[in-house]
Protein backbone atom coordinates (compact mmCIF):
# COMPACT_ATOMS: atom_id res chain seq x y z
CA UNK A 1 0.00 0.00 0.00
CA UNK A 2 1.33 3.13 -1.33
CA UNK A 3 2.58 5.69 2.04
CA UNK A 4 -0.29 7.87 3.24
CA UNK A 5 0.67 11.08 1.77
CA UNK A 6 -0.05 13.77 4.54
CA UNK A 7 0.90 11.95 7.59
CA UNK A 8 2.70 14.10 9.96
CA UNK A 9 6.02 13.60 11.89
CA UNK A 10 5.12 13.35 15.47
CA UNK A 11 5.85 16.28 17.76
CA UNK A 12 7.57 16.48 21.12
CA UNK A 13 5.01 17.90 24.16
CA UNK A 14 7.52 20.82 24.25
CA UNK A 15 7.69 22.07 20.72
CA UNK A 16 3.81 21.59 20.58
CA UNK A 17 3.69 23.72 23.46
CA UNK A 18 5.60 26.14 22.19
CA UNK A 19 3.75 26.36 18.64
CA UNK A 20 0.64 26.94 20.85
CA UNK A 21 2.04 29.87 22.77
CA UNK A 22 3.35 31.47 20.03
CA UNK A 23 0.27 31.74 17.84
CA UNK A 24 -1.25 32.91 21.66
CA UNK A 25 0.77 35.88 20.30
CA UNK A 26 1.50 36.68 23.98
CA UNK A 27 -1.62 35.27 25.91
CA UNK A 28 -0.29 32.29 28.56
CA UNK A 29 -1.33 28.95 27.52
CA UNK A 30 -3.70 28.59 30.71
CA UNK A 31 -5.77 31.22 29.13
CA UNK A 32 -7.16 28.43 26.81
CA UNK A 33 -8.68 26.83 30.39
CA UNK A 34 -12.43 27.25 31.57
CA UNK A 35 -14.78 25.50 33.13
CA UNK A 36 -17.33 23.21 31.72
CA UNK A 37 -19.24 23.77 34.89
CA UNK A 38 -18.60 25.80 38.06
CA UNK A 39 -15.73 24.04 39.72
CA UNK A 40 -15.11 21.43 37.00
CA UNK A 41 -12.44 22.74 34.77
CA UNK A 42 -11.78 22.46 31.25
CA UNK A 43 -8.40 22.24 30.26
CA UNK A 44 -8.43 21.82 26.65
CA UNK A 45 -4.66 20.86 25.64
CA UNK A 46 -3.63 17.31 25.64
CA UNK A 47 -1.04 15.49 24.43
CA UNK A 48 -0.29 12.11 23.26
CA UNK A 49 1.94 11.71 26.18
CA UNK A 50 -0.55 12.78 28.62
CA UNK A 51 -1.98 9.03 28.99
CA UNK A 52 -0.82 5.48 28.76
CA UNK A 53 -4.22 3.84 28.12
CA UNK A 54 -5.71 2.45 25.39
CA UNK A 55 -7.88 4.87 23.33
CA UNK A 56 -11.77 4.21 23.77
CA UNK A 57 -13.26 2.99 20.66
CA UNK A 58 -17.29 2.54 21.07
CA UNK A 59 -19.06 -0.62 18.97
CA UNK A 60 -18.47 -0.61 15.57
CA UNK A 61 -22.74 -1.64 14.77
CA UNK A 62 -23.52 1.70 15.90
CA UNK A 63 -21.64 3.70 13.03
CA UNK A 64 -22.93 1.69 10.21
CA UNK A 65 -26.67 3.71 9.75
CA UNK A 66 -27.88 7.09 10.99
CA UNK A 67 -30.38 7.94 14.00
CA UNK A 68 -33.54 7.15 13.30
CA UNK A 69 -35.68 10.12 12.92
CA UNK A 70 -38.18 10.54 15.51
CA UNK A 71 -40.87 13.18 15.16
CA UNK A 72 -42.22 14.48 19.07
CA UNK A 73 -45.86 14.73 18.45
CA UNK A 74 -47.98 17.40 21.37
CA UNK A 75 -51.15 16.77 21.09
CA UNK A 76 -53.52 19.77 22.54
CA UNK A 77 -56.72 20.93 21.88
CA UNK A 78 -57.09 22.51 18.35
CA UNK A 79 -57.86 25.79 17.41
CA UNK A 80 -59.29 26.01 14.35
CA UNK A 81 -62.77 25.09 14.43
CA UNK A 82 -63.38 24.17 10.62
CA UNK A 83 -60.37 21.25 10.66
CA UNK A 84 -60.40 19.47 13.99
CA UNK A 85 -58.06 18.12 16.01
CA UNK A 86 -57.60 14.86 14.02
CA UNK A 87 -57.27 16.97 10.55
CA UNK A 88 -54.48 19.26 12.28
CA UNK A 89 -52.55 16.08 13.60
CA UNK A 90 -53.15 14.15 10.47
CA UNK A 91 -51.71 17.14 8.57
CA UNK A 92 -48.78 17.25 11.05
CA UNK A 93 -47.67 13.35 10.61
CA UNK A 94 -48.34 13.29 6.95
CA UNK A 95 -45.94 16.06 6.08
CA UNK A 96 -43.27 14.25 8.92
CA UNK A 97 -43.53 11.17 6.70
CA UNK A 98 -43.08 12.91 3.98
CA UNK A 99 -39.65 14.36 5.12
CA UNK A 100 -38.09 11.30 6.15
CA UNK A 101 -39.63 10.26 9.84
CA UNK A 102 -39.34 6.79 10.89
CA UNK A 103 -40.93 7.05 14.73
CA UNK A 104 -43.86 9.35 16.59
CA UNK A 105 -42.71 10.37 19.87
CA UNK A 106 -46.71 11.83 20.92
CA UNK A 107 -47.77 13.45 23.93
CA UNK A 108 -51.46 13.65 24.54
CA UNK A 109 -53.26 15.68 27.21
CA UNK A 110 -56.23 16.85 25.16
CA UNK A 111 -59.55 16.36 26.59
CA UNK A 112 -61.10 15.94 23.25
CA UNK A 113 -62.02 12.47 22.25
CA UNK A 114 -59.89 11.88 19.01
CA UNK A 115 -61.45 10.09 16.48
CA UNK A 116 -58.35 7.27 15.65
CA UNK A 117 -59.46 6.90 11.87
CA UNK A 118 -59.77 10.22 10.94
CA UNK A 119 -56.18 10.86 12.90
CA UNK A 120 -54.08 7.73 10.30
CA UNK A 121 -56.13 8.49 7.09
CA UNK A 122 -53.79 7.72 4.53
CA UNK A 123 -51.21 6.86 6.72
CA UNK A 124 -49.50 3.08 7.64
CA UNK A 125 -48.98 2.92 10.56
CA UNK A 126 -48.00 -1.00 10.51
CA UNK A 127 -44.36 1.00 8.90
CA UNK A 128 -44.24 3.44 11.41
CA UNK A 129 -42.92 3.22 15.39
CA UNK A 130 -45.19 4.94 18.00
CA UNK A 131 -44.01 6.03 21.11
CA UNK A 132 -46.95 7.03 23.33
CA UNK A 133 -45.64 9.35 26.79
CA UNK A 134 -48.36 7.72 29.72
CA UNK A 135 -50.60 10.14 29.99
CA UNK A 136 -54.33 9.46 31.08
CA UNK A 137 -56.50 11.08 27.49
CA UNK A 138 -52.86 9.12 25.85
CA UNK A 139 -54.31 5.55 26.81
CA UNK A 140 -57.59 5.09 24.61
CA UNK A 141 -55.34 6.36 21.25
CA UNK A 142 -52.78 3.92 22.64
CA UNK A 143 -54.59 0.94 22.69
CA UNK A 144 -56.23 1.66 19.57
CA UNK A 145 -52.66 2.32 17.82
CA UNK A 146 -52.05 -1.25 19.65
CA UNK A 147 -54.45 -3.07 17.65
CA UNK A 148 -53.34 -1.68 14.55
CA UNK A 149 -49.37 -2.50 14.64
CA UNK A 150 -48.77 -4.47 18.55
CA UNK A 151 -44.71 -4.69 17.09
CA UNK A 152 -44.12 -1.55 16.77
CA UNK A 153 -46.35 0.67 19.25
CA UNK A 154 -44.78 1.34 22.80
CA UNK A 155 -45.62 2.63 25.53
CA UNK A 156 -43.10 5.08 27.44
CA UNK A 157 -43.10 6.16 31.25
CA UNK A 158 -41.11 9.29 32.21
CA UNK A 159 -38.93 8.18 35.39
CA UNK A 160 -37.64 10.71 37.14
CA UNK A 161 -35.81 11.42 40.49
CA UNK A 162 -38.67 11.31 42.89
CA UNK A 163 -41.03 9.20 40.68
CA UNK A 164 -42.84 6.27 42.64
CA UNK A 165 -41.44 2.85 42.14
CA UNK A 166 -42.29 0.71 38.79
CA UNK A 167 -44.62 -1.82 40.35
CA UNK A 168 -46.79 1.27 41.90
CA UNK A 169 -46.40 3.30 38.59
CA UNK A 170 -47.70 0.43 36.52
CA UNK A 171 -50.35 -0.67 38.87
CA UNK A 172 -51.82 1.80 41.07
CA UNK A 173 -51.40 5.03 38.82
CA UNK A 174 -51.88 3.43 35.27
CA UNK A 175 -54.30 1.01 36.13
CA UNK A 176 -52.32 -1.54 34.11
CA UNK A 177 -53.57 -5.59 34.70
CA UNK A 178 -51.08 -8.10 35.51
CA UNK A 179 -52.25 -9.71 31.98
CA UNK A 180 -50.93 -6.88 30.08
CA UNK A 181 -47.21 -6.64 31.63
CA UNK A 182 -46.13 -9.32 29.00
CA UNK A 183 -47.67 -8.29 25.79
CA UNK A 184 -47.62 -4.42 25.93
CA UNK A 185 -43.84 -3.14 24.89
CA UNK A 186 -42.62 -0.64 27.56
CA UNK A 187 -40.04 2.10 27.15
CA UNK A 188 -38.58 3.82 30.90
CA UNK A 189 -37.17 6.95 29.42
CA UNK A 190 -34.31 8.24 31.59
CA UNK A 191 -33.61 11.93 31.43
CA UNK A 192 -29.91 13.31 31.42
CA UNK A 193 -30.14 17.08 31.18
CA UNK A 194 -27.14 18.23 29.60
CA UNK A 195 -26.44 21.33 32.44
CA UNK A 196 -25.64 21.60 36.38
CA UNK A 197 -23.04 19.23 38.07
CA UNK A 198 -23.49 16.59 35.44
CA UNK A 199 -21.80 14.32 36.94
CA UNK A 200 -24.04 14.36 40.36
CA UNK A 201 -27.38 14.37 38.20
CA UNK A 202 -26.01 11.28 36.35
CA UNK A 203 -25.21 9.30 39.05
CA UNK A 204 -29.13 10.36 40.72
CA UNK A 205 -30.03 9.09 37.19
CA UNK A 206 -28.81 5.95 36.87
CA UNK A 207 -29.26 5.24 40.22
CA UNK A 208 -33.55 5.74 39.65
CA UNK A 209 -32.81 3.08 36.80
CA UNK A 210 -30.86 0.80 39.07
CA UNK A 211 -33.43 0.80 41.34
CA UNK A 212 -36.43 0.36 38.52
CA UNK A 213 -33.96 -2.62 37.28
CA UNK A 214 -34.94 -4.27 40.75
CA UNK A 215 -38.44 -3.68 40.93
CA UNK A 216 -39.25 -4.57 37.69
CA UNK A 217 -37.54 -8.04 38.38
CA UNK A 218 -39.60 -8.23 41.42
CA UNK A 219 -42.67 -8.40 39.66
CA UNK A 220 -41.74 -11.84 38.33
CA UNK A 221 -41.51 -10.93 34.63
CA UNK A 222 -39.59 -12.43 32.20
CA UNK A 223 -38.66 -9.43 29.42
CA UNK A 224 -35.11 -8.05 29.86
CA UNK A 225 -35.64 -4.61 31.77
CA UNK A 226 -32.42 -2.93 30.04
CA UNK A 227 -34.30 -3.76 26.49
CA UNK A 228 -36.99 -0.98 27.51
CA UNK A 229 -34.95 1.44 28.87
CA UNK A 230 -34.46 4.76 26.60
CA UNK A 231 -31.66 7.05 27.77
CA UNK A 232 -32.60 10.00 27.18
CA UNK A 233 -29.96 13.26 26.63
CA UNK A 234 -30.77 17.12 25.92
CA UNK A 235 -28.09 18.61 23.31
CA UNK A 236 -26.15 20.79 24.60
CA UNK A 237 -25.16 24.24 23.33
CA UNK A 238 -21.19 23.50 23.63
CA UNK A 239 -20.32 20.65 20.78
CA UNK A 240 -17.94 18.92 22.21
CA UNK A 241 -19.55 18.65 25.60
CA UNK A 242 -21.99 16.72 24.07
CA UNK A 243 -20.01 14.95 22.38
CA UNK A 244 -17.89 13.51 25.57
CA UNK A 245 -22.04 13.01 27.23
CA UNK A 246 -22.65 11.15 24.72
CA UNK A 247 -19.85 8.59 25.05
CA UNK A 248 -20.09 8.68 28.69
CA UNK A 249 -23.47 7.59 28.47
CA UNK A 250 -22.53 4.92 26.31
CA UNK A 251 -19.68 3.38 28.16
CA UNK A 252 -21.78 3.17 31.31
CA UNK A 253 -24.57 1.31 29.47
CA UNK A 254 -22.20 -0.91 28.34
CA UNK A 255 -20.92 -1.65 31.98
CA UNK A 256 -24.25 -1.97 33.41
CA UNK A 257 -25.55 -4.27 30.15
CA UNK A 258 -22.73 -5.78 28.71
CA UNK A 259 -24.74 -5.33 25.76
CA UNK A 260 -23.54 -3.78 22.19
CA UNK A 261 -27.07 -1.87 21.47
CA UNK A 262 -27.36 1.33 21.44
CA UNK A 263 -30.33 3.30 23.68
CA UNK A 264 -29.13 6.09 23.64
CA UNK A 265 -31.84 8.94 22.07
CA UNK A 266 -30.25 12.81 21.55
CA UNK A 267 -33.26 15.65 21.76
CA UNK A 268 -32.26 19.19 20.28
CA UNK A 269 -34.60 22.14 21.59
CA UNK A 270 -35.04 25.80 20.38
CA UNK A 271 -34.26 28.14 23.05
CA UNK A 272 -36.81 30.85 24.29
CA UNK A 273 -36.64 33.16 21.37
CA UNK A 274 -33.85 31.81 19.40
CA UNK A 275 -34.04 33.01 15.64
CA UNK A 276 -34.33 30.17 13.36
CA UNK A 277 -31.24 30.45 11.42
CA UNK A 278 -29.38 30.76 14.62
CA UNK A 279 -31.07 27.16 15.86
CA UNK A 280 -30.73 25.75 12.46
CA UNK A 281 -26.48 26.48 12.62
CA UNK A 282 -26.39 24.85 16.54
CA UNK A 283 -29.05 22.51 15.63
CA UNK A 284 -26.45 21.10 12.79
CA UNK A 285 -23.87 20.75 15.29
CA UNK A 286 -25.70 19.03 18.11
CA UNK A 287 -27.30 16.82 15.09
CA UNK A 288 -23.24 16.05 13.86
CA UNK A 289 -22.21 15.36 17.89
CA UNK A 290 -24.98 12.63 17.51
CA UNK A 291 -23.89 11.24 15.08
CA UNK A 292 -20.23 11.06 15.19
CA UNK A 293 -20.92 9.55 18.77
CA UNK A 294 -23.39 6.45 17.48
CA UNK A 295 -26.68 7.73 19.07
CA UNK A 296 -29.47 5.59 18.54
CA UNK A 297 -32.21 8.50 17.81
CA UNK A 298 -32.69 11.54 17.13
CA UNK A 299 -35.26 13.86 18.16
CA UNK A 300 -35.55 17.86 16.04
CA UNK A 301 -38.37 19.67 18.43
CA UNK A 302 -39.12 22.94 15.80
CA UNK A 303 -39.17 26.26 16.54
CA UNK A 304 -42.96 26.56 17.18
CA UNK A 305 -43.19 30.44 17.00
CA UNK A 306 -45.86 31.99 14.09
CA UNK A 307 -44.67 33.08 11.01
CA UNK A 308 -41.03 30.75 11.00
CA UNK A 309 -41.34 28.97 7.63
CA UNK A 310 -42.46 25.33 6.79
CA UNK A 311 -39.48 24.76 5.02
CA UNK A 312 -37.46 25.04 9.04
CA UNK A 313 -38.93 22.02 9.79
CA UNK A 314 -37.99 20.46 6.38
CA UNK A 315 -33.90 20.56 7.30
CA UNK A 316 -34.33 19.98 10.83
CA UNK A 317 -35.70 16.33 9.56
CA UNK A 318 -32.78 16.20 6.94
CA UNK A 319 -29.83 17.29 8.75
CA UNK A 320 -28.44 14.05 9.95
CA UNK A 321 -29.50 12.60 6.79
CA UNK A 322 -26.90 15.01 5.13
CA UNK A 323 -24.35 14.66 8.16
CA UNK A 324 -24.46 11.06 7.74
CA UNK A 325 -23.85 11.07 3.92
CA UNK A 326 -21.39 13.41 3.88
CA UNK A 327 -19.10 12.23 7.18
CA UNK A 328 -19.01 8.70 5.67
CA UNK A 329 -19.83 6.92 8.95
CA UNK A 330 -21.45 3.82 6.89
CA UNK A 331 -17.54 2.32 7.32
CA UNK A 332 -18.55 1.26 10.76
CA UNK A 333 -15.70 2.79 12.59
CA UNK A 334 -16.11 4.88 15.48
CA UNK A 335 -14.95 8.41 14.23
CA UNK A 336 -13.77 10.10 17.46
CA UNK A 337 -11.56 7.09 18.74
CA UNK A 338 -8.47 7.80 20.27
CA UNK A 339 -9.08 11.77 20.43
CA UNK A 340 -6.81 13.24 23.25
CA UNK A 341 -8.75 15.67 25.29
CA UNK A 342 -12.11 13.58 24.29
CA UNK A 343 -10.72 10.25 25.76
CA UNK A 344 -9.52 12.38 28.93
CA UNK A 345 -12.86 13.54 29.73
CA UNK A 346 -14.54 11.00 28.81
CA UNK A 347 -12.46 8.20 30.56
CA UNK A 348 -12.35 11.04 33.39
CA UNK A 349 -16.07 11.53 34.03
CA UNK A 350 -17.18 7.60 33.17
CA UNK A 351 -14.90 6.56 36.14
CA UNK A 352 -16.17 8.95 38.19
CA UNK A 353 -19.98 8.15 37.93
CA UNK A 354 -18.93 4.20 38.12
CA UNK A 355 -17.02 4.74 41.03
CA UNK A 356 -18.99 6.27 43.31
CA UNK A 357 -22.46 4.44 41.68
CA UNK A 358 -20.49 1.13 43.74
CA UNK A 359 -19.41 3.11 46.57
CA UNK A 360 -23.26 3.97 46.48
Amino acid sequence: MQKWEYTFPPTSKEDWIRQIEQDLKGKSIQSLNSEWWPGEPLVPVHHASDTAAEPIVLPEQWFVSPPRIVEAVEIVEAVEADNGLEGRINKILLEALQYGTQSFLITNESQSGIRHEQMLEGIFPEMIQWHFYTHANAMPLFRSILKRTPQNSFLRFQRLKDSPDLKSTLTDEFKIQAADISCIQFEFEYDFSSTGNWIETTIQVIQRLLADKANWESMDTASSFFEKCILKLDADVQYFKQVIQSRVLHLLWLNLTREHSSRLECHIKPKAGEKPEHYLVRSSLSALAATLTGTASLCMHHIQDTGVPDFYKRIDRNLHHLLHLESGLPSGVDPLAGAYTLDYYTRNWTERIWNQLLEK
